[in-house]
């Protein structure tokens, strides 16, 4: 009777993976510059596309909730125009629809009519909308030099030593919500730090 194989869970299988690179890193160097736990930190997901300058807006824009209170999905020209050019005649119709722009047959009259529409709103309803995210990121600028951190093992070492009522104001200032979980706050901040310094 054949046994059955035992399928690894994707944590099982991320471990191997760990396990493997340090293992090359120590046949390579001779010595491990790495713990498994930084090794686990500095890993990114990658999904195999380039990312280009309008890439990371829509990400920017997406970290700051943009694309959900912005009708049109974005508060950026360029974003909006690559958009505008994969849509079909009838999600241009429902996007017209939801903005309240003229409605035409034409999907070039049609797009024409939605960037005027995406224009205007930029310059009455989005202008403020825009202005706080702005706002929000300067104001992350200024925790960043606060903490004064120059990398993710400087960054931990400080956010380990500091008391628990600086790093609930740190994510108070980051727009989190403060709890009482230390490692949990911790994380948040080390995330969006990374996160911010793509």
């Amino acid at each position: 009777m054949a046994k059955k194989k035992k399928s690894k869970t994707l944590h099982e299988l991320k471990e191997e993976l760990i396990e493997e690179d340090l293992e090359n890193l120590e046949e390579s160097n001779g010595k491990v510059e790495e713990s498994p736990d930084e090794v686990l930190e500095n890993l990114e997901y990658t999904d195999g596309k380039e990312r280009d300058p309008i890439d990371l807006i829509e990400e920017e824009e997406s970290k700051y909730g943009v694309d959900v209170i912005s009708p049109f999905k974005t508060g950026n020209k360029d974003v909006f125009k690559r958009k505008l050019a994969s849509m079909d005649s009838v999600k241009m119709q429902a996007l017209a629809v939801r903005v309240a722009a003229r409605q035409y047959a034409n999907p070039e009259e049609q797009r024409d009519e939605l960037m005027r529409a995406f224009i205007d709103w930029c310059s009455t309803d989005g202008s403020s909308m825009l202005s706080s995210v702005n706002q929000a990121v300067k104001t992350h600028e200024d925790v960043w030099a606060d903490i004064g951190a120059s990398g993710p093992a400087q960054l931990k070492q400080i956010l380990n030593q500091s008391p628990m009522s600086d790093l609930q104001a740190i994510a108070a200032r980051l727009g989190f919500t403060p709890g009482y979980d230390r490692d949990k706050l911790i994380m948040h901040i080390k995330n969006t730090w990374q996160a911010e310094q793509r």
